[in-house]
């Protein structure tokens, strides 16, 4: 399931949350929130998520996703739930 990031918000740099441990394991990732929460990422989303990093933005992240996978930006947006602008 996407969740569709308002066309407003491709311009935002997203970065993990003060706290929050990023663990790569193969091309898979577990992301730690303190104790409260562990997340295992696909290697698609660990490559998504190795992007936020606090100065990358979101339509950015697309166009980087664009080119490695030779997809198109509205397949990648999509696909991210970012909404190429």
């Amino acid at each position: 399931m996407t969740h569709p990031w308002p066309r407003n918000r491709v311009h935002e740099s997203p970065r993990p949350k003060s706290g929050v441990v990023t663990i790569v394991v193969g091309a898979e990732s577990v992301i730690l929130d303190g104790w409260l929460k562990a997340s295992v990422l696909s290697p698609s989303a660990t490559q998504i998520w190795s992007r936020f990093d606090g100065h990358t933005t979101f339509e950015a992240i697309i166009d980087d996703l664009s080119a490695e996978f030779q997809a198109d930006r509205e397949t990648v947006g999509g696909a991210t739930g970012f909404r190429a602008g």
